[in-house]
């Protein structure tokens, strides 16, 4: 449907070689979203500009859960979870992303958002700011469509 096997490879291999040298991307037992992510959600938009404050390049990936209904254009289910790691310089999204700004569905198309530094720490929740950009999107929030 919407996998991205060289993404989901790369992004193994990418976390292999971090582990294997003792740097990199940690994982925030906070995070909305799974260590595993690249190869447990589907990617729903390729690599390209982004139109958040921060600038750069993105992709959109969307766990289990969510994609049927993202497919249909339904609500998405409470705990579905989005994950847009974007990339402040490569363009071609394919380094270890800068930062993930991640929302996760609550009750009643509620959102709770997060955002994840390139290391692995939250960085910052500001639901305010980031519901504010994306109530231009439609009701759902959701900019990104199936």
């Amino acid at each position: 449907m919407f996998v991205s096997l060289t993404r989901g490879l790369f992004a193994t291999v990418v976390g292999a070689v971090a582990l294997l040298h003792g740097c990199g991307y940690q994982h925030s037992s906070d995070a909305f979203f799974p260590a595993n992510w690249a190869s447990a959600y589907e990617i729903i938009a390729d690599c390209a500009s982004t139109k958040h404050p921060r600038g750069g390049h993105m992709e959109v990936w969307i766990d289990p859960v969510a994609v049927e209904a993202f497919a249909a254009g339904e609500p998405l289910p409470a705990g579905s979870v989005l994950v847009k790691p974007q990339w402040d310089e490569d363009a071609n999204c394919g380094d270890d992303p800068d930062l993930f700004t991640v929302m996760r569905a609550g009750d009643e198309s509620k959102w709770e958002w997060q955002t994840i530094g390139g290391r692995g720490k939250v960085k910052e929740t500001e639901p305010d700011s980031c519901s504010g950009c994306h109530a231009a999107c439609d009701e759902s929030l959701l900019c990104t469509q199936p």
